[in-house]
């Protein structure tokens, strides 16, 4: 039992220490990106690769997020069942099938330009058509209106 509980403890900490030196690497390139964009000039090349340099940051903050969301919840339960604060037995099955599984399919959706291209073009289709029908609805409305005041 001491060896298990020994290697669990190791375990959790690996496991955080990799998100650790993950996450410092991103920064790491989301400060290089930021002093790289800043060094730049005002003309229209640099301003094109300081857009480039800013949705790559997005997207760094968007995975550090996610990476965040997925990972730290399951070494904080794992470290309150180790300390027995909590019987977290059930859980490593929902994380184990569920959670990181999730973490794994969103990173390469959010490294694919093509898939957000896609969301993007997508929402800006679904917005156009939302303000197609309440333009719809409203001319609709007004010519009711009319109709309305018309006297008989």
């Amino acid at each position: 039992a001491v060896v298990s509980t020994q290697s669990g403890h190791y375990g959790r900490a690996l496991n955080f220490a990799c998100f650790v030196v993950i996450t410092i690497s991103y920064v790491f390139i989301n400060f290089l990106s930021t002093q790289s964009s800043a060094q730049l000039g005002k003309d229209n090349k640099n301003k094109m690769i300081r857009r480039r340099n800013a949705k790559m940051q997005r997207k760094i903050s968007i995975i550090i997020a996610t990476d965040f969301c997925c990972w730290i919840p399951f070494v904080v339960i794992s470290c309150l069942h180790s300390l027995d604060v909590i019987d977290a037995t059930p859980w490593y099955a929902l994380f184990s099938i569920l959670i990181l599984p999730i973490n794994s399919v969103i990173n390469p959706i959010l490294y694919d330009d093509t898939i957000t291209s896609f969301v993007n073009t997508s929402c800006i289709r679904i917005k156009s058509k939302v303000n197609s029908l309440k333009t719809t609805f409203t001319d609709s409305r007004v010519q009711v209106e009319q109709i309305n005041d018309i006297d008989l």
